[in-house]
């Protein structure tokens, strides 16, 4: 019975010994590869756009775009500065405009719309500029 009750206790020992040792995981996150990913910037002018009520559109041309980048990739737009360095994620809201996208087969279509007040006109967004990330599936 000393035996059994000694047999326990080491393996009670062990096994929480076993128990609080943890593996430390150092995985580096794995960058995408720079194949996969394409950038491109665009700059819009006050002939870019068309209105429509209260929402001034945009479309943007990237052939990159493509059936499989739609279905098993996926593609990021931003709102830049104007500088070229600082870009907000669209969809977004700024100064009293909202910025948003629809993405299609080798385009995107950016809309930028305003709350209508009264007596306010929405002037045409003119130069803008918009960054498109495209990341394929494959």
């Amino acid at each position: 019975m000393k035996n059994t009750k000694l047999v326990i206790a080491m393996l009670a020992i062990v096994g929480a010994a076993f128990a609080s040792c943890k593996k430390e995981k150092s995985e580096a996150p794995v960058p995408a590869p720079s194949s996969n990913v394409k950038s491109f910037t665009f700059n819009t002018n006050s002939n870019a756009w068309t209105q429509k009520a209260n929402v001034f559109s945009a479309t943007l041309l990237v052939e990159d775009i493509t059936s499989d980048v739609l279905s098993k990739g996926t593609v990021n737009i931003f709102i830049g500065d104007g500088t070229g360095s600082n870009w907000i994620s669209m969809p977004v809201t700024l100064y009293e405009a909202q910025w948003s996208n629809n993405i299609s087969f080798q385009s995107v279509k950016i809309n930028a719309e305003m709350s209508i007040k009264e007596n306010t006109a929405f002037i045409n967004p003119g130069v803008q500029q918009f960054k498109v990330v495209v990341v394929s599936g494959s």
